[in-house]
């Protein structure tokens, strides 16, 4: 009867433990306006480019969530442990303080690990991201940003978010070796207010390839 009263406690102790740990791994998600009533930090996992201001579908939101930060889960492969520990102090979090992340699951779950790792305790899904395009930022000029998987999306024939319309694009892969033609005439083609300044120089970089205009 002592036996099984040690091995009925254990299994409850167990379950506690586990409980305790489910509850770690699924916080409450939260709104925007409780995790502003918390002092918290919204994080979105998503690619830079969709955070920057471009769409992610076809007429679908554009920017982030007011104030977010950006940690994309397509760098943390890249980032050694190291390298988190500077951008989560450079943006100023607190381990114990509560962060809610956005973006599909898998990148959320990714970076939710990487944070556990890093000793946070209190993170949570924000609730309702992206669920109001009215209060969405952009960074300014984001237009200028055009991501290299767009691009090459769009030389492939695929359907791509804010496709140029009107004209026939030159995506051969010839008009791939002038591609200050091809990117300047996409660019003015998406955005017309840019005919009148003709990009002259292009380069790469983690949001996508930044433009630098005559003006």
């Amino acid at each position: 009867m002592k036996r099984v009263s040690q091995m009925t406690a254990l299994a409850m102790a167990l379950g506690l433990a586990c409980a305790s740990s489910w509850a770690a791994e699924l916080a409450k998600p939260l709104t925007l306006d409780q995790l502003q009533q918390q002092n918290g930090k919204a994080i979105d996992t998503r690619p830079s480019a969709f955070y920057n201001g471009w769409p992610q579908t076809l007429n679908g939101p554009s920017g982030h969530e007011p104030a977010a930060l950006n940690l994309s889960a397509s760098w943390l492969d890249k980032m050694s442990t190291e390298q988190l520990n500077e951008w989560i102090k450079q943006h100023n979090l607190k381990a114990d303080a509560p962060v809610a992340l956005y973006g599909n699951d898998k990148d959320v779950d990714a970076v939710k690990t990487r944070l556990q790792k890093a000793g946070f305790t209190h993170i949570s899904i924000l609730s309702d991201a992206l669920s109001e395009p009215s209060r969405l930022q952009k960074l300014p000029h984001f237009e200028q940003l055009v991501y290299p998987q767009w691009l090459h999306d769009l030389q492939q024939g695929k359907e791509v978010t804010a496709k140029p319309a009107g004209r026939n694009l030159p995506v051969t892969g010839k008009s791939l070796k002038r591609p200050g033609a091809l990117l300047s005439f996409t660019l003015s083609a998406i955005f017309p207010a840019l005919t009148t300044s003709i990009p002259t120089k292009w380069k790469a970089n983690r949001c996508g390839t930044k433009f630098l205009m005559n003006n």
